[in-house]
């Protein structure tokens, strides 16, 4: 409150999100400047300034990414509507490099087909974005765990995003983790087994997982997944998911 500027010279965020929440408080009164950049600027204002709106928060990228390789991971093909090409653009460069399908059909819906025979190994290295989101790498694992050759992911933001990879071994991935890098050698499948949610991505990635693995998968740890995601299981199901 008041006028006072508060600034971030060098280092803030320039995630979409970011952009929206700075548009939906300018749409109140807010005065903020500088979203999307590494410099943000936001100057107070006073609270009897500020007034309600209408507003339509951006469609969830991250969520948008999980169903994405959900299908796409087991072979399986997917149209998404409302979603942003080129807040995916860094997710879907690589899944065309592994071998996935990807169309956009007009400026807000994607259609993406996986066939399994096709995916090839990728190196992917996490960073703020526009790069690769740290976020999408422990979902993205369980295509690279069958696909053919060697891939690597360095996370370079989030030093504990490999808390899926023992349980992703103990179904049969071939997975060694050093320091920050994954390497990740492909398999012919994966086998299912019980495997506990250690995080929200983790999970997702669990579930996708077991999606593509013989036999039955059992995920526990449920309350981080719902942490992430809304109707999950519906959604999924609703494509043509086994899922209980």
């Amino acid at each position: 409150e008041g006028q006072k500027a508060h600034v971030w010279p060098k280092d803030a965020a320039c995630d979409p999100e970011i952009i929206d929440l700075a548009n939906f408080l300018n749409s109140i009164g807010g005065n903020i400047q500088g979203a999307g950049t590494h410099k943000m600027v936001i100057h107070g204002v006073r609270q009897k300034d500020l007034h309600s709106t209408v507003f339509r928060p951006v469609s969830d990228r991250l969520e948008a990414g999980t169903y994405l390789l959900s299908a796409v991971s087991t072979g399986g093909e997917i149209t998404l509507h409302n979603v942003v090409p080129e807040y995916l653009q860094s997710v879907t460069s690589k899944l065309e490099e592994a071998g996935i399908t990807i169309t956009f059909t007009d400026s807000n819906t994607l259609y993406a087909k996986g066939d399994k025979k096709l995916f090839k190994g990728v190196d992917i290295s996490t960073g703020w974005y526009p790069g690769f989101p740290t976020d999408l790498q422990p979902i993205f694992i369980p295509l690279l765990a069958i696909a053919q050759g060697t891939s690597t992911i360095k996370e370079n933001i989030y030093e504990d995003r490999f808390g899926n990879v023992p349980d992703l071994v103990r179904m049969s991935a071939d997975i060694k983790v050093s320091n920050n890098v994954a390497v990740i050698k492909g398999v012919e499948s994966l086998s299912g087994t019980k495997v506990e949610a250690q995080d929200i991505r983790g999970g997702a990635g669990l579930v996708i997982a077991g999606l593509t693995a013989a036999v039955t998968t059992e995920v526990t740890g449920l309350g981080y997944i719902d942490r992430g995601y809304e109707n999950l299981v519906e959604k999924l199901t609703s494509i043509g998911a086994s899922i209980t």
